[in-house]
């Protein structure tokens, strides 16, 4: 039976990862950068991940890595391009190089659709669209990327890549959260945005990918786009929101002069076109490869956050 280590365990993704890997009776490990977790399995300390790392001990018997870890878009503000490039690029290519050095057989990464650019436009990103990262934060995440599959293909380890669009799920921060901060204000929001189409994952159906990878044999060497469907308007997805919580929306309509305007603006310009532009995932490939299919709709998984949401304690 496979050792499975995961980094980023304690992540709103690794954490849903490792209970998944548990329940189907997988040896699991987990990098931290705490001792004070609830996660149940053995874990090891990581402070920080950068080029010097020191990832010995634990990788010592592990036959297949889930690499979740790293800096995020939006996570915090104050992330220069340096630090971007220190934790997801070179601290990739530090886990990459120990990895092979440790015999591991499979190293499953997650990465982000933002790699191929911002916007999809008329046409959704597929398996055939070239990579052009236009922020830092994707640039950091092609280059891991690019780190990665070096290393793999100059020591025969098995690698595989997941670009992720925005997910959501229990446990969900980052702009998703924001989304539902908004809604919860009851103020008039200029996003009444009828034409865009934007590409979301729910939590279940990612992790459900993820463990599929851990061992198919036609993973291997492969890159792959994961979205549900439908893809959904800004405006569709915060009427959902809105009508899943019990709340009234007022959204009007900002004229697309002014819109095309704010894309451009340095500094708010990525927040227009994540509300104003599209960002579309046909993820066919991944479904037909891997003969998969998510095990949840896109409506199901929303109630479901959102009811997780709402049973929570009251939000500050």
């Amino acid at each position: 039976m496979s050792v499975v280590l995961v980094t980023g365990a304690t992540g709103f993704l690794g954490r849903a990862l490792i209970s998944k890997l548990r329940q189907r009776g997988v040896d699991v490990r987990a990098c931290v950068r705490s001792y004070m977790n609830d996660l149940e399995v053995p874990c090891f300390l990581i402070n920080d991940i950068g080029p010097d790392t020191n990832w010995n001990d634990a990788l010592k018997g592990v036959n297949v890595i889930y690499h979740l870890a790293g800096l995020s878009e939006g996570s915090d503000a104050g992330i220069s391009a340096e630090d971007y490039d220190r934790v997801n690029a070179k601290g990739t290519l530090q886990l990459m190089t120990a990895a092979a050095d440790a015999g591991v057989k499979r190293v499953i990464m997650t990465s982000t659709i933002k790699v191929l650019g911002e916007l999809s436009g008329a046409q959704p990103f597929d398996q055939h669209s070239q990579p052009d990262p236009q922020t830092a934060y994707a640039r950091s995440k092609f280059e891991a990327e690019e780190n990665a599959a070096k290393i793999a293909d100059q020591h025969g380890l098995e690698l595989v890549i997941v670009r992720f669009p925005l997910a959501f799920g229990a446990g969900v921060s980052g702009n998703f959260s924001r989304l539902i901060s908004l809604v919860q204000k009851d103020i008039p929001l200029p996003l009444k945005t009828p034409n865009n189409k934007r590409s979301l994952v729910g939590l279940e159906n990612a992790v459900d990918l993820l463990v599929c990878l851990m061992d198919h044999d036609k993973a291997a060497g492969q890159a792959f786009l994961i979205a549900d469907r439908p893809s959904v308007s800004t405006e569709e997805l915060l009427r959902k929101i809105a009508s899943a919580m019990g709340v009234k929306i007022n959204l009007f309509a900002l004229p697309k002069t002014v819109q095309e305007v704010l894309k451009h603006l340095p500094v708010i310009s990525g927040y227009a076109n994540r509300l104003f532009g599209s960002l579309e995932v046909d993820d066919t490939y991944t479904r037909t490869m891997l003969s998969w299919s998510p095990p949840k709709s896109f409506d199901e998984e929303l109630q479901k956050t959102l009811k997780h949401i709402l049973s929570s304690p009251k939000r500050t």
